[in-house]
């Protein structure tokens, strides 16, 4: 019994033993991995930190960075329990305090930008990316975190705030006359100086300059026995003389031997010279502190500077529009036209004094809204100005209608109203502004007019009776029979309509002459159907005046000569168009694009000249025979015009040229599909005398009036994107914008597109191989997709990814994806290929869908794939976006065998004990800390530190982007494990049946 009781003494002392033996282990163990870990932290560009959960934030640890960073040693913040808080400005301390407040309660990253105060007193722009770390009870235990020095970037940012604002108060300027006084104060906040100044030189007697504007820091204390600004006649001739910038600062110094430059410690300053008046003198200056003007704030004034000559120009305008308020009032009354505004918003209508006129009514009388205003509507009329202007607002469209005013005494008046619908950002409708013209003396005479109208309705001669504007109030039926135009086509238009472009310019101001002296003109005019077609006529124009003799209407009767000239039809034919083809020609081209580009600025509508030159054509006339090559002709002239719209002109110039005028166009990027169109006509192959061929043509695109307004300048720019074309290889369409031909085919309905895609297998995967860098062998491929598309070709994802987010495209297309990379990965495992692992790229869209885990298990199960031969790319930033979720998430992956690798690691902000906490395999550095290699310190540290922090946790690490060999032998003696990029293999198409061994 004794003996049975010390052995049972002797096996529990040494299972004690062992117990304690492999807890030391263990601590050993943590604790060289939390050396690893804080090497790691003090080589990272910056201040890595950790604070107690307290008020202040007592900082229990400082990377060495916080020493160029604060300019206090680390020790001493540590040591003396400086607060985090305490080295923050007094200004940004409260919206701090309030973010990580916000943190906390919300377990979400922290990411600021604010000023920290340093041990110098110096202020310095700061970004902290940092969040709080929980027990297992949730409970928060400590807030870390990584701050680094963002100056520089706010430096950049001021200048462009400044620039942006400086601009924007020059765009809404309108009758603002203290515009000079708000681009100082622009100036001022750029700069934080004391004192900044525009002034204008006089004849440089005595001060020898007139102070136009000046703004100063309103703390500042003034000093009357200091010159307000820092010049004298002899300075400021100096200056003007100068064709850059003078300055004193503490490096360069102006002789202070006179008055004038007492107590300035820092001025910068430079002439501004304008096209009209006296020259400018703009500056600024320091009252009671040095200051060293950066190359920033150099090149910030330079650019204000630019500037101002533009300021000035506005300002100059405003003042002329103020003296202009009284002539735009009389003139309103003289053309009893009046203005009004309706917000429609508030409901409250504004009137100028006109519009009271005509209504009859004194302002006081007016009820201001818009019920208001169709209670003094005619009663039989109300309705359907309630229903014109409710439809404009709804559907975007301008509001033009004539009706009736009842007034208060049983007058009826006429009136046209128009207007214009603004609408706020979320297109919900705020203001209404328009006009109201007292129309009652013209109704009255176009109601005689139709009653003689009547009495020559019957006649074969064609008769338009136009207002005093020249617009266009009644025809007769011979008038829409000769001209093709019917009554509500041309009813507001005027008779330029069937302007045919062969008169001169002449032709019409002795026209116009003629009926102002005499009231008549008769003679022979060209004038073109609505079809296009041209027609002689010979017509009689006579004017009818009103009671003071002013010209009220006027009255064209014409009739159809055709007849008297069809013996010369043939001749007049081929002189304009092509004796070959038979379509226009130059002539006959020129004349319809002046025409078109008259209709489009009087409609507002776009059109696209499209010049098209046959590629090689020159080849087929010597080789085959100008037969064969006019047969060519011939049949690219019939394919084009059969294709193409009947009210499209398409025109041959000279040679293998075709030219397509198109018309009538909403937008510039209607032309897409009749781009579409052209490519499937040379598609099919040419047959000619026994003889096939195929044709290529490079085509060039310009648009009225974004690229030009004249038809020179439209063909001119035409021709320039078509010689593009062919220098890009021929075999292309070129816009006159070159970014254009993408944007043309973004905007037709992508969605649709992308669904297209999908169905008739546009969507293709690319592979690029991943390499190990000590053996250089192929380890992994990831997958990436690309849009082969018919017609712009090879588009990347982020042409087109974006898009498949917004539509909602991108989970069905990332299943895909998915499925088709494990399909592939199978079949290279049935060949019998070395490789481990495919690796898909998963969006942070996806990776927040509850049933991801099924969606993938579902991918691999149907196309057999094993779980550990998959890897799965997810950026840190979607991973740490919902990191309970995260974990959950790739807890369940990795425990079925799927790799994980974080990609872009380095761009976002991973608390060290989540990173541990995750299940990953690989850390994927981004790219752009890979290019900057070897050359860029700081990308040198970073992914020296995220090499250390990765083998600290066991974690493998790859680079991304690596593109030259430099590259290559930098990152394998910085010890990373893999790499991929242009350097080693750019992606290839996926063929099943081809070999992997062509990554190698």
């Amino acid at each position: 019994m004794f003996w049975n009781s010390a052995s049972i003494i002797s096996l529990v002392f040494l299972c004690a033993t062992l117990f304690i033996l492999l807890r030391l282990k263990k601590k050993t163990t943590a604790l060289l991995k939390q050396n690893k870990l804080l090497s790691m932290m003090h080589r990272f560009p910056g201040m890595v930190f950790r604070c107690q959960n307290d008020t202040p934030l007592t900082l229990l640890f400082v990377s060495q960075g916080g020493r160029s960073l604060t300019g206090h040693e680390s020790s001493t913040l540590i040591r003396k329990q400086v607060g985090y808080l305490s080295l923050i400005h007094s200004e940004d301390l409260k919206i701090l305090q309030t973010q990580v407040q916000d943190a906390l309660e919300t377990k979400i990253a922290l990411s600021q930008q604010y000023r920290i105060v340093t041990l110098t007193g110096k202020s310095k722009w700061v970004k902290t990316d940092g969040m709080w770390v929980y027990d297992k009870q949730e409970q928060p235990l400590f807030f870390e975190g990584m701050t680094r020095d963002i100056s520089k970037q706010k430096q950049r940012e001021t200048r462009n705030k400044v620039l942006k604002n400086i601009a924007s108060a020059c765009l809404r300027a309108s009758y603002n006359e203290d515009l000079l006084e708000e681009v100082l104060r622009l100036v001022l906040e750029g700069f934080g100086a004391d004192r900044a100044w525009l002034i204008q030189t006089t004849h440089l007697e005595g001060e020898g300059y007139q102070i136009v504007q000046m703004v100063s820091r309103t703390h500042l204390p003034t000093n009357n026995a200091r010159a307000p600004i820092p010049l004298n006649p002899a300075r400021c001739q100096q200056v003007l003389a100068s064709e850059g910038i003078l300055k004193c600062d503490l490096k360069t110094a102006w002789p202070r031997e006179d008055p004038h430059l007492s107590g300035e410690q820092s001025m910068m300053c430079t002439a501004i010279k304008t096209k009209i008046g006296k020259p400018w003198i703009f500056g600024i200056h320091y009252d009671n502190a040095s200051h060293l003007y950066s190359e920033d704030e150099d090149s910030l004034f330079s650019e204000i500077a630019a500037q101002l000559p533009h300021t000035l120009y506005i300002l100059r305008t405003i003042k002329k529009l103020s003296k202009s308020d009284y002539i735009l009032t009389e003139a309103q009354r003289i053309a009893h036209i009046g203005i009004w505004n309706l917000d429609i918003v508030d409901n409250c209508l504004t009137w100028s004094d006109e519009i009271y006129r005509i209504f009859g009514l004194q302002p006081k009388q007016l009820e201001a809204t818009y019920e208001g205003f169709l209670k003094l509507v005619h009663p039989d009329d109300r309705a359907r100005v309630d229903q014109a202007y409710t439809q404009s607002v709804i559907n975007k469209i301008p509001y033009n209608i004539t009706h009736r005013l009842l007034l208060a005494d049983g007058t009826i008046r006429y009136v046209n109203e128009q207007c214009e619908t603004f609408y706020d950002d979320t297109e919900k409708a705020v203001r209404s502004f328009g006009i109201v013209q007292d129309i009652t003396h013209q109704k009255k005479v176009e109601t005689k007019l139709h009653q003689s109208l009547i009495a020559v309705n019957n006649t074969e001669d064609a008769v338009a009776i136009t207002n005093d504007k020249h617009e266009i109030i009644e025809i007769n039926a011979a008038y829409s029979e000769i001209t093709g135009y019917s009554r509500e086509e041309v009813l507001g238009k005027k008779p330029d309509l069937l302007k045919s472009g062969k008169h001169a310019e002449s032709f019409y101001e002795l026209q116009v002459h003629d009926l102002r002296d005499k009231g008549l003109w008769k003679g022979e005019v060209w004038k073109r159907r609505k079809n296009g077609e041209l027609f002689p006529t010979w017509s009689i124009i006579t004017t009818l005046r009103g009671p003071t003799q002013k010209i009220v209407n006027y009255v064209s009767v014409f009739s159809d000569v055709s007849p008297l000239k069809s013996s010369q039809k043939n001749r007049n034919f081929f002189g304009h168009h092509d004796p070959l083809t038979k379509l226009p020609n130059q002539i006959l081209l020129n004349d319809r694009l002046e025409h078109a580009l008259q209709h489009g600025q009087r409609e507002e509508k776009k059109l696209a000249v499209i010049l098209l030159d046959l590629d090689y054509f020159r080849k087929i006339n010597e080789r085959l025979g100008y037969a064969v090559g006019d047969g060519v002709l011939r049949e690219v002239a019939r394919r084009i015009k059969k294709s193409m719209r009947d009210e499209d002109t398409v025109a041959r110039l000279e040679g293998d040229q075709f030219v397509i005028l198109v018309e009538k166009m909403r937008q510039a990027q209607d032309v897409g599909f009749l781009v579409k169109k052209l490519k499937a006509i040379f598609e099919e192959a040419f047959i000619i005398n026994k003889h096939e061929m195929r044709l290529n043509i490079s085509v060039g695109i310009s648009f009225y009036p974004e690229d030009a307004t004249d038809g020179d300048g439209l063909m001119e720019t035409a021709k320039t994107a078509m010689i593009r074309a062919k220098e890009a290889g021929r075999n292309k369409f070129q816009f006159s914008t070159p970014s254009l031909s993408l944007a043309t085919f973004e905007h037709l309905s992508f969605e649709k597109a992308l669904s297209q895609a999908l169905r008739e297998k546009e969507l293709v995967l690319h592979y690029q191989a991943q390499y190990t860098l000590k053996t250089n062998e192929v380890t992994t491929a990831e997958a990436l997709v690309r849009w082969n598309h018919p017609e712009f070709g090879l588009l990347f994802p982020d042409k087109f990814i974006p898009f498949a987010e917004e539509s909602g495209l991108i989970q069905e297309i990332e299943q895909w994806i998915l499925e088709t990379a494990c399909a592939q990965m199978a079949n290279w495992i049935k060949q019998g290929q070395g490789l481990k692992r495919v690796a898909v790229n998963i969006s942070g869209v996806q990776f927040q869908r509850s049933d991801i885990v099924s969606l993938i298990l579902h991918a691999l199960k149907k196309t057999g794939l094993a779980a550990e031969r998959l890897e799965l790319e997810i950026t840190e930033t979607a991973i740490m976006k919902r990191i309970t979720h995260s974990i959950d998430v790739l807890d369940q992956l990795s425990r079925k065998g799927v790799h994980i690798t974080i990609d872009d690691f380095g761009t976002g902000y991973s608390s060290l004990s989540h990173l541990s906490r995750l299940p990953i395999h690989r850390l994927k550095i981004e790219q752009s800390f890979v290019q900057d290699l070897p050359k860029k310190n700081e990308s040198i540290r970073v992914i020296r530190a995220i090499k250390t922090l990765a083998h600290s946790l066991q974690i493998g690490v790859i680079a991304g982007g690596v593109e030259t060999k430099a590259q290559h032998q930098f990152l394998q003696s910085l010890g990373c494990d893999e790499a991929q990029g242009y350097h080693y293999h750019r992606p290839v198409l996926e063929d099943p049946s081809a070999s992997f061994l062509n990554f190698r």
